[in-house]
């Protein structure tokens, strides 16, 4: 996770709001049009602006984003999906994780992080056994919608791993 304050940069063109509640320090809130220096929560460009960044950063370290899906940045050795602020690292070793943890403290202030084979990203779990495989699932998430739907019976999936084949050849999963 890199920290918040990573996300509020200068717009860099001339951006104008209307206030239409009060602030301490306006005396007359009626119709002020103030100028937004800075990116914030909500606004369209803060999204934009962030992903350049970030976007800058890692090709700055080496990584190339993938032309399949611009949310995933690769390098020889390891691959970063990321979603707003929060990244996923996957890496040859966990001394190369520790190396990019580094290299983005380097360039962001409150970078967090969790190195494991057992984690949840974006309501996934995911486990990398010993022999390398790895398992993603989503029960917990699943149960979590059951329970907020007010279903009252939960049951399992008829579908088998061998209902599914893997392409290897895949383009997509080149990059």
């Amino acid at each position: 996770d890199i920290g918040s304050d990573n996300i509020y940069m200068h717009i860099g063109n001339e951006l104008m709001a209307v206030i239409k509640q009060h602030f301490p320090n306006i005396n007359n809130y009626n119709n002020n049009i103030v100028k937004i220096r800075k990116s914030i929560y909500g606004l369209k460009q803060s999204a934009h602006l962030w992903n350049k960044r970030l976007c800058k950063v890692l090709h700055s370290i080496g990584y190339n984003q993938s032309a399949h899906d611009q949310c995933i940045f690769t390098r020889p050795g390891s691959a970063i999906g990321c979603h707003v602020d929060d990244l996923m690292i996957t890496a040859e070793s966990n001394e190369e994780i520790y190396n990019i943890i580094n290299e983005l403290s380097n360039k962001f202030s409150g970078v967090t992080y969790t190195v494991s084979n057992e984690l949840e990203y974006l309501n996934y779990k995911i486990n990398q056994d010993e022999d390398g495989s790895i398992i993603l699932s989503c029960d917990n998430y699943i149960k979590k919608c059951i329970e907020l739907s007010e279903t009252i019976k939960i049951s399992s999936s008829p579908g088998i791993l061998e209902s599914f084949q893997e392409n290897k050849d895949s383009p997509l999963l080149n990059n």
